[in-house]
């Protein structure tokens, strides 16, 4: 059960800074330990991930978290006064640590850990005399690469761990063992009582992994895909049309899973993504600046827009139909889509800004796969940026990675070519040509449109205004002259009409 460990060893090729931090904390107190991912990610050789976890058997949690902040000049937050339970932020030229020390939950330490989630996480050392404490295995199971449940309740004291198996699993290259696979399958429907916020960043967390996609499917067997998406459920056996190689769910999959070789292509990874996207060079490090910012709670633009690629296709189910030849088609599912997309977001808490974002894109996700097969005007391009703003660069990778994921193997070059032609066009006009085609600047505006046609407020004025920009965007409008002229145009014509 216990093991000696040398965690001065530990600590002395790592961060200095940490080394202080808790020799600090182990000559000034009593009782601390070092526990859970922090202690395994230290024994496996991975170096820190995260926040550095403490439990604290003599003393308040709080207390200590807000005298270590207060020794290193750092701040101090409670974050579960009810568990009692501190966080000490603490920084030293660009390093910054976050330490969470929580008071022991049980008697001792052992009872501590007796209450945590999978083995290789009930892990802890003192931090005073460097003792390992590993009472269920964990260091075995971590050497075998196994992720195995604590105990057989361990999911229904906390769902959300349900979750969290699939990504552990996946950060730390474990296989989840078979036992622990029969708990989540049968505890998988536990997860729908789970708070929204912590779904969304257990998942978030999952996707955010360079190849979280790859997991998805795992995480589908599970039981756990559809649990926490269940308007994905209706996709399963869904058959498509040609092209289409996959039903709907299989679909779905596959384009989240595309979706990350694109953007590991953007991000200039060298692997063989590269040289098969063909990337240009010419937008790729501004797509990919753009795709890496936020909208806001420090979520990126590319994880959100795996939530899209997840979501693209939510709205088939109710849209299908089938013609008199027998054709199904799936006429205005991207609207559909577009209204479950926020459904779903705005249940797992992502703000307005992000569910605004996704629902754009979802709406407009077909629109670069209409521009393949006739050129791609300057009227066109105009109006697919009106309709999506600065998210149309996402549309348009989203874009790319649905056609793989519909073509799968049977994809051939020179169809890849037209869509990555569209593409390259799209991202062109909207870095080379903003002013002239994507977002042209106003000849005139509303006052004098009334005052010129003599016209009171009212829908029409929005009109004739959109007809200019239209107009400019395609090169027959370019001085205020001739947006008058134009407007006047345009006026005559729907008097005479009416």
């Amino acid at each position: 059960m216990n093991a000696r460990f040398s965690l001065a060893e530990a600590l002395s090729g790592g961060d200095p800074f940490l080394q202080e931090v808790v020799q600090y904390v182990a000559q000034t107190f009593k009782g601390i330990y070092l526990v859970g991912g922090t202690v395994r990610d230290m024994v496996s050789g991975r170096g820190l991930q995260g926040d550095v976890d403490f439990a604290v058997a003599h003393g308040s949690g709080c207390d200590v978290a807000r005298r270590v902040a207060n020794h290193f000049r750092g701040a101090y937050y409670p974050l579960d006064q009810e568990r009692d339970t501190g966080r000490a932020i603490l920084a030293r030229h660009d390093r910054r640590l976050a330490l969470d020390f929580a008071h022991i939950r049980g008697d001792d330490i052992l009872d501590d850990l007796a209450g945590r989630d999978f083995t290789v996480n009930a892990l802890a050392v003192d931090v005073r005399t460097g003792r390992l404490f590993d009472p269920a295995g964990g260091l075995h199971d971590l050497a075998k690469g196994k992720l195995r449940a604590l105990s057989a309740g361990v999911f229904q004291a906390d769902a959300v761990r349900l979750l969290r198996a699939s990504r552990q699993a996946a950060e730390l290259g474990l296989t989840i063992d078979a036992d622990t696979r029969d708990q989540i399958i049968r505890d998988a429907p536990l997860l729908a009582n789970v708070s929204g916020e912590r779904v969304r960043d257990e998942f978030c967390r999952l996707l955010a992994l360079p190849r979280g996609a790859a997991h998805l499917p795992d995480v589908a067997q599970l039981g756990l895909l559809t649990t926490v998406f269940p308007e994905l459920a209706a996709l399963r056996g869904l058959k498509q049309p040609a092209p289409h190689k996959f039903d709907a769910f299989e679909h779905t999959i596959a384009a989240v899973m595309a979706l990350e070789d694109l953007l590991q292509a953007l991000y200039g990874q060298p692997d063989s993504a590269v040289r098969l996207l063909q990337v240009d060079e010419q937008h790729r490090p501004q797509v990919a600046e753009y795709l890496a910012g936020t909208l806001s709670a420090g979520r990126s633009r590319a994880l959100l827009l795996k939530f899209a690629a997840l979501l693209h296709d939510a709205g088939k189910p109710s849209c299908r139909t089938v013609d008199e030849r027998g054709r199904v088609h799936f006429y205005g599912h991207e609207g559909v889509g577009a209204e479950m997309a926020g459904t779903v977001l705005q249940r797992l808490r992502f703000s307005s800004a992000e569910v605004s974002w996704v629902q754009t894109i979802t709406r407009n996700h077909m629109r670069p796969l209409q521009m393949v097969n006739q050129p791609a005007s300057r009227r066109a391009i105009y109006r697919f940026f009106r309709d999506t703003g600065a998210a149309g660069l996402a549309v348009v990778v989203l874009s790319l990675a649905d056609v793989r994921a519909t073509w799968g193997p049977d994809l051939t070059e020179s169809l890849w070519k037209k869509h990555l032609d569209v593409a390259k066009r799209l991202f062109s006009a909207f870095f080379q040509e903003r002013e002239e085609v994507v977002f042209p600047p106003s000849l005139i505006n509303g006052r004098e449109v009334m005052r010129h046609l003599q016209l009171s407020p009212g829908p029409v004025i929005g009109r004739l205004l959109e007809s200019v920009r239209e107009a400019q965007a395609a090169g027959e409008v370019r001085s205020r002259a001739e947006a008058l002229a134009l407007i006047e145009q345009i006026h005559s014509d729907e008097q005479r009409g009416a």
